[in-house]
Parts: structure tokens; sequence; C-alpha cells
């Protein structure tokens, strides 16, 4: 099933929030910090009864699609997240290392990048 979905960009060009709306009701977000050619995903979120609707990879590919200057996007996802990391990987994200203890719960994050 495919949502008819709108996207709207807010902040600025360094640290765009890009925003999914459907029927008027705000579904998930991508945030990001751009700092050209790179990309990171500080955020990204979609509420839940809208999960595996591709909302969140179409949040990643309006905010590329948005910023041709970006060539690699960046993500840290905490290791015992294995949905997320999943999504990731169907992206075409591949793992290119890890930061010990980096949540306060003593999880370490698995760091991700996506070459385009």
């Amino acid at each position: 099933m495919k949502l008819s979905i709108s996207i709207q960009e807010t902040g600025d060009k360094t640290r765009p929030t890009f925003i999914a709306f459907f029927n008027g009701e705000k579904i998930g977000f991508l945030e990001c910090l751009i700092t050209n050619p790179s990309m990171d995903i500080v955020q990204i979120d979609v509420a839940e009864k809208f999960r595996r609707l591709q909302v969140g990879s179409r949040l990643i590919r309006f905010a590329c699609e948005n910023n041709p200057q970006v060539h690699e996007i960046f993500i840290e996802v905490a290791e015992n997240n294995e949905g997320a990391i999943k999504f990731y990987h169907s992206l075409g994200f591949t793992f290119i290392g890890e930061r010990k203890h980096y949540y306060r719960n003593g999880k370490n994050a698995i760091n991700m990048v996506l070459k385009i």
C-alpha cells in the first residue's frame, strides 16, 4: 500500500527538517545536518501505524532530491534496534563502524553510510 503523502521542509539549509503529512496529519519527520557533501540524519521517526508504508524511505529520498549536493548520508543507530538496522540496510546503507557505550544505557551505536 502506497500512501498519498505530502512532505514539507522547515528550518534552514544546514539543519532542515522534513515533515510528512497524510490527510493533514503529521505522520513522520526527518531532521538532518548538512555539511556538504554529507548529510547526517539526526533523527527520523514515523508514527507507529504508518510504519512499513515507505514513509521513512520517502522522507530520506525527498531530503536527497532537495539537496543534490549531498553525496553521502550518515546515520547512527543503537546496536539493539534491529528493525532500524534492517530498514537502513534495505535502503543501501552499509556498516562503517561503531561507537562503544555511546548511549546512556551503555549500548553501542552502529555507524552506517549511504553513498549516493
